[in-house]
């Protein structure tokens, strides 16, 4: 008699690290016990289809390993579930990478599943990303937090302490500037402001304010920009629920308050003004003037909470001695961002398609790739703006070459920046635009030195025991020793054609690397990667291993 034996929690296990670490973490289950003449099969599918989200410091560019609070809001949010299948919209992990799992519903390329995800992490910007599943398996998406105390380029961070009275409320008027360069973000408060969390309880005694002011001409700081800046509106500038555009920012800022318990402030009982500084020589689209005093701009806010970007009110430009600053009255607490509002689907916006040759050594059916687009300046003299996309470059079917498809892009983009990633590698191709026109353009890419490799997992028993492992939806990342910079290779799966575990991917030649799994990042395994384009891994287990036995 043979029984095919199910084991969850056994494949997350063994399936920690990647390629040839897959079972050394598997020697705490003495108590397992097969039973005779039974042939374990681990056949783990903990989803449909998943993505990673990797986290980030927006400023060194750097994996964030500590604990990581997620939410996970959306129409499908149900049906999210992490690597031990748990369908959970709240919890707490340990970073840098965390996996996403979607189950009893399968996104495609026209039907694919959008939903975001909060992050907080202690010292860090509560921020968000918007994601979306077109498929099996998805690019990486990349969640880039703002450390307090070490902001990125193109940003500023500005502490201080509000005295408050629950009944009295502030003690004395307050002002709070953070200047970033020739730019600055004012934070002001009146003496008598009562303040409340989001229970509506009054908050009391000396309140940490953390003001955090980016520039979006920034490339560095444009990458700290909460959800994406392709977005749907909860409210739009004329009124308009869930409108889809693209927010080009200006200039973005956080304005957080912190009791000593914790607990943060979100209303006041008047009015707080806050103010960006902007320069006299920026056009007003809407003159096609020099900015000057009276003239109005748009101002949008971000909820942490459902993680979504509305139209708030028109700004309005004032002077303060020789600057110019647009001011705006708020009750609550959030991100703003003085933006222009691209809609999508509209006559300010066009498609591009760009093909790509390739030199035979990439192979693969598609690469992620991240996309800076870089849009016209908003003043005389002034630096572009950065919009950040994530997307993939598809191969074409029944024929040589990639594609790449950009929907919605803003008729002001002059220039897009694209970066393929593939293997440890990357190609950097730029597509301008001319004459009010993005043509298709032909590149050829390479993976440089990199071969396709297919490294082979063989694991069998000392003793000969029936072993058949069937991984499924197990992606992989690994890193050159020195620099380290984590990359996603693929997914560890189970081919039946020739009953092997393997994984494809784009490798160097004769080189250590680090190897770890996105589910369990915290392992990881060095292994040289040969001079062939295949090689195995062989894993034998002792014969009084549990799975031997």
């Amino acid at each position: 008699m043979k029984n095919n034996l199910i084991l969850p929690r056994f494949i997350q296990l063994c399936l920690l690290i990647g390629v040839s670490f897959l079972f050394d973490s598997c020697k705490d289950l003495k108590n397992l016990d097969p039973g005779k003449d039974i042939k374990l099969i681990m056949n783990y599918k903990p989803a449909d289809s998943f993505v990673e989200a990797q986290v980030k410091d927006a400023k060194t560019g750097n994996l964030i390993l500590d604990k990581i609070n997620i939410e996970i809001i959306g129409k499908e949010s149900a049906n999210i579930i992490n690597f031990e299948g748990e369908a959970k919209t709240t919890y707490t992990k340990k970073g840098p990478s965390i996996y996403l799992g979607l189950r009893n519903v399968t996104p495609t390329a026209t039907q694919p599943i959008d939903f975001k995800i909060i992050i907080s992490v202690d010292g860090y910007l509560t921020s968000s990303r918007d994601v979306s599943l077109k498929g099996v398996n998805n690019p990486p998406v990349e969640i880039l937090l703002v450390k307090a105390s070490t902001p990125p380029i193109g940003s500023a961070v500005q502490q201080g302490t509000i005295t408050n009275s629950a009944t009295t409320g502030s003690s004395q008027d307050n002002s709070i500037v953070a200047v970033n360069g020739q730019n600055s973000t004012i934070v002001e408060v009146d003496k008598g402001t009562v303040m409340k969390d989001k229970t509506g309880a009054t908050l009391s005694g000396a309140l940490q304010t953390t003001v955090a002011t980016f520039s979006g001409q920034s490339s560095e700081s444009a990458k700290a920009f909460p959800a994406s800046n392709t977005t749907v509106l909860s409210k739009g500038p004329n009124g308009e629920a869930n409108v889809k555009g693209t927010l080009v920012p200006s200039v973005f800022a956080a304005v957080e308050m912190k009791a000593s318990n914790g607990s943060r402030v979100s209303t006041f009982s008047q009015p707080v003004d806050i103010s960006f500084e902007i320069s006299p020589n920026r056009i007003n689209p809407k003159t096609k003037q020099k900015v000057k005093v009276g003239d109005e701009f748009p101002i949008y806010s971000y909820s942490e909470s459902t993680g979504v970007w509305t139209y708030e009110k028109e700004g309005v430009v004032v002077s303060r001695g020789n600057e110019l600053f647009v001011t705006f009255p708020t009750s609550h607490l959030s991100w703003f961002t003085l933006a222009d509002f691209i809609l999508s689907n509209s006559s300010s916006t066009f498609n591009v398609k760009v093909t790509f040759n390739s030199d035979g050594s990439v192979s693969a059916a598609s690469y992620p790739c991240s996309i800076e687009a870089f849009y016209a300046p908003t003043e005389e003299g002034g630096d572009p703006s950065i919009q950040n996309i994530s997307t993939e470059i598809k191969k074409n079917s029944g024929g040589s070459g990639y594609t790449l498809d950009l929907e919605n892009i803003g008729l002001n983009v002059t220039k897009l920046v694209l970066k393929v990633n593939f293997g440890v590698g990357s190609q950097v191709f730029e597509v301008t635009r001319s004459n009010g026109t993005m043509s298709t353009t032909n590149f050829t890419f390479k993976t440089s030195t990199n071969k396709n490799k297919t490294i082979f997992i063989n694991v069998t028993c000392e003793n000969d025991k029936p072993l058949e492992i069937k991984p499924y939806n197990v992606g992989i990342e690994g890193t050159l020793l020195s620099p380290v910079n984590w990359s996603f290779l693929g997914n560890v799966s189970y081919d039946s054609g020739d009953n092997k575990i393997k994984l494809i991917t784009s490798l160097p030649d004769g080189v250590d690397m680090n190897f770890r799994s996105v589910a369990y990042p915290d392992y990881t395994k060095i292994i040289n990667t040969g001079t062939t384009e295949t090689f195995t891994v062989p894993i034998q287990l002792t014969k009084d291993h549990p799975l031997c036995k």
